[in-house]
C-alpha cells in the first residue's frame, strides 16, 4: 500500500504512534543503542519468539527488511518498513525499533530536504526519541512541501503534537484549524482537544467533542482516539468517573492501546484505587512506563512485588544513563519520588525534564519535588512550572495542590 493511501486514516494512525510513543517509557535499549557488554556469560541478552511462525507480524516484518536490504532506494518499501517499526514501539516501548526505522531511511535519513514522505517520517522518529526541535524543523520543512498533498493531514497533526509537548497551546490548535476540509471533522476537533487539554478550555473541549465519538458512520478508530482523548479531557477534569469509563471502552475496542492503559492507571492510582492498577498491568511487563505505575500501585497497596520491582526499575533507568539517554526524565523523576521517596535526588531530573516538555504530568512532578522539599532553592527550582500552571489555567485538582504548596504566601 502506497505510503500516501487512505490519507485520513493513515493520518490519525501516525498521529496515535507519535503521541504514544511520546507518552510511552522506552525499555531499557534505548537511543541509538550503544554497544552493550554482558557481565557474565549467562546473562540473557534478548528473549527471542520461538520461531517462524510464532509472531506473524515480525515475521511479516523481517520479510520486508529482507527485501528492503535488496532494494534500499525504494521509498514506498522503506515507509512500509519504517510504519511497522513504529507501530511495534507504540506497542512495547521498546526503542531499539526506532533505530531500525532510522536504518530503513537510510539512504534519506542525512538529506538536507528530503523526499516528503521519509522527511515526515524522520520528523515522527525524532520526536519518539523526544528530540523535539529537530522533530518540529522537518515538520516545518514538511508543511511548504505537503499542502495540497494527500500527507498535509499528517503533517499538522504531527506539528500539532510537538508543540503542545513543548508547551505552546495556541500554535498547536492553530494547526489543527488547518485540518479543516482535509480531514473529518472528528479528527480536527480531537486534534484541538489534544492541543487545549491542558488549559482552561478543557471543559468547553470535551463538550464540542463528546457529541461526536460513537456518532454513526464514524470510522473505528477515529472514534478510538477521541475517545482516548475524552478519557484525557476528564482526567485533567477531576472528573473520575468519566476518565474511567472512556478509557475502559478504548482498551475494549484495543487492549494493545498502552497509552489509555497507562493513563487508566493514573487515574486509578490518583483515586486511591492500587489493587485495580495491579489487574491491569502484570508484573513481568516489560514496558517500563507501565511496569512503574505497577511498581507504583504494588508499594501503595503493600504487594510483597513492591520492592523487587523498584530494584528493577532501578536497575533499568541506571542503564539509561550509562547509555547517555535522558529523555525519559519523567520517568525516572517519578521512579525517584513515588519508589524511592528522595526528594532531593528526584528535583534536579525533574527540573531538566520541565526543560525539555511542558506537560501536566512534567509540571506536577516538579512541583511535588520542590513541594516535598520546601527550601528557597526548590520553590526557586519550581517557578517555571508555577509559571506555566499559572498561564494555562491548568484545574487538573493534583497540580493545583501541589502549586498551593509551592507559592509564596
Amino acid at each position: 500500500m502506497s505510503f500516501t493511501a487512505r490519507p485520513r486514516g493513515l493520518g490519525v494512525v501516525l498521529a496515535l504512534a507519535i503521541v504514544a510513543v511520546v507518552f510511552i517509557a522506552a525499555r531499557r535499549h534505548q537511543g541509538a543503542d550503544a554497544p552493550f557488554s554482558p557481565h557474565d556469560d549467562a546473562e540473557v541478552l534478548e528473549r527471542l519468539p520461538a520461531g517462524l511462525g510464532a509472531d506473524p507480524a515480525a515475521d511479516e516484518t523481517r520479510a520486508l527488511e529482507a527485501l528492503l536490504a535488496r532494494q534500499p532506494n525504494d521509498l514506498d518499501l522503506a515507509t512500509r518498513v519504517v510504519r511497522r517499526h513504529l507501530d511495534a514501539a507504540r506497542r512495547t516501548g521498546d526503542a531499539r525499533l526506532l533505530s531500525y526505522a532510522e536504518a530503513a531511511l537510510a539512504p534519506w535519513w542525512s538529506d538536507e530536504r528530503p523526499p516528503l514522505p521519509a522527511l515526515l517520517l524522520r520528523a515522527t522518529i525524532e520526536q519518539a526519541r523526544h528530540d523535539f526541535e529537530l522533530a518540529l524543523k522537518d515538520l516545518r520543512a514538511a508543511s511548504e512541501l505537503s499542502r495540497g498533498t494527500l500527507l498535509d493531514a499528517q503533517v499538522r497533526l504531527s506539528t500539532s503534537a510537538v508543540l503542545r509537548v513543548l508547551g505552546q497551546h495556541e500554535q498547536a490548535s492553530a494547526e489543527c484549524d488547518h485540518l479543516r476540509g482535509i480531514a473529518s471533522e472528528l479528527v480536527q476537533r480531537t486534534c484541538t482537544a489534544v492541543a487545549l487539554a491542558p488549559t482552561a478550555m478543557a471543559r468547553a473541549q470535551r463538550t464540542r467533542l463528546s457529541p461526536l465519538v460513537g456518532a454513526p458512520g464514524a470510522d473505528k478508530l477515529e472514534s478510538t482516539w477521541a475517545e482516548s482523548v475524552l478519557g484525557e479531557l476528564s482526567y485533567y477534569l477531576g472528573d473520575t468517573a468519566d476518565a474511567e469509563r472512556a478509557l475502559r471502552a478504548v482498551l475494549a475496542a484495543d487492549s494493545t492501546d498502552t497509552y489509555a492503559r497507562a493513563l487508566l492507571c493514573d487515574v486509578l492510582l490518583d483515586a486511591g484505587r492500587p489493587g485495580e492498577v495491579l489487574a491491569l498491568v502484570l508484573a513481568d511487563e516489560p514496558n517500563d512506563v507501565l511496569l512503574l505505575r505497577r511498581a507504583i500501585a504494588s508499594k501503595r497497596a503493600h504487594a510483597p512485588d513492591a520492592a523487587p520491582l523498584a530494584r528493577e526499575l532501578r536497575t533499568r533507568a541506571d542503564e539509561l544513563r550509562l547509555r547517555g539517554d535522558r529523555t525519559h526524565q519523567r520517568e525516572e523523576a517519578r521512579l525517584v519520588l513515588e519508589l524511592e521517596d528522595d526528594a532531593a535526588r528526584a528535583l534536579p531530573i525533574a527540573v531538566e525534564n520541565f526543560t525539555r516538555q511542558k506537560e501536566p504530568w512534567d509540571a506536577r512532578l516538579l512541583l511535588e519535588a520542590a513541594a516535598r522539599r520546601v527550601d528557597p532553592a526548590a520553590l526557586a527550582a519550581a517557578a517555571p512550572a508555577v509559571r506555566w500552571a499559572e498561564e494555562t489555567h491548568n484545574a487538573w485538582p493534583p497540580l493545583a495542590r501541589a502549586l498551593a504548596l509551592v507559592k509564596p504566601r
